[in-house]
């Protein structure tokens, strides 16, 4: 059955009033986009068959994804340019669809791949001595914060951090690794800005590229 499925990795946007639709419901949205688009797609097996889709990783409620993936199995193998047409005419103007590529079956899940996310953080209003607030982080040996009571390290999770002055916005590389994740507004605070003032925006995930491919599995298909 493997022969018959095959893989596709969308990119997406998640805007508007999207910004604020969790996890959960944002994979609910998919399905029914997908269901939209008339796609064939391949099912989990199980008491109840859900389509088998895989997204990289959540992004935090208001927080503006301009690149998030999305890995999907179909039962045919279209032009990525044909399926990127019907996915965009049955998408919402607030997860707009931006790219289709084909991925190898065996190659590793999304999940398990990210390292890293890029953000811009476009900020309410200048702050004068941002520059050398930022030299003072990027010098510290370490930054100790305090996460659901559990103290942890901030600084490693720092890969690297500009201030745009002539954008207003900060540009954040920050570690995105199961319990080794950086967050954008907890570095805002160690600046001493008020996270909930700035725009923040995920514009990139980064893969690693040598990750151990996934184990074959056969997901089941069905009717959509």
């Amino acid at each position: 059955m493997n022969d018959a499925i095959h893989r596709y990795r969308l990119t997406f946007g998640k805007r508007g009033a999207a910004r604020y639709i969790g996890h959960l419901d944002l994979q609910l949205s998919f399905e029914r986009l997908l269901t939209r688009a008339q796609v064939a797609l391949a099912y989990r097996g199980g008491f109840k068959k859900r389509p088998r889709i895989q997204f990289a990783a959540p992004l935090p409620l208001g927080f503006i994804g301009e690149a998030e993936l999305v890995d999907i199995w179909l039962r045919q193998a279209p032009e990525p340019s044909a399926l990127l047409n019907v996915l965009q005419n049955a998408a919402p103007p607030d997860l707009p669809l931006c790219r289709v590529e084909p991925i190898a079956l065996r190659d590793p899940g999304l999940s398990a791949s990210v390292i890293a996310a890029d953000y811009r953080v476009e900020l309410a209003e200048q702050v004068g001595d941002l520059s050398s607030r930022l030299a003072e982080l990027l010098a510290a040996n370490e930054l100790l914060r305090t996460r659901r009571n559990k103290p942890y390290d901030l600084r490693p999770l720092i890969e690297d951090c500009s201030y745009q002055r002539n954008q207003g916005a900060l540009a954040l590389r920050l570690g995105l690794r199961p319990a080794r994740t950086g967050r954008p507004e907890e570095v805002l605070d160690a600046l001493g800005l008020d996270p909930l003032e700035q725009r923040i925006i995920r514009c990139a995930l980064v893969l690693d590229q040598r990750a151990e491919p996934a184990p074959q599995q056969a997901p089941e298909s069905g009717p959509i």
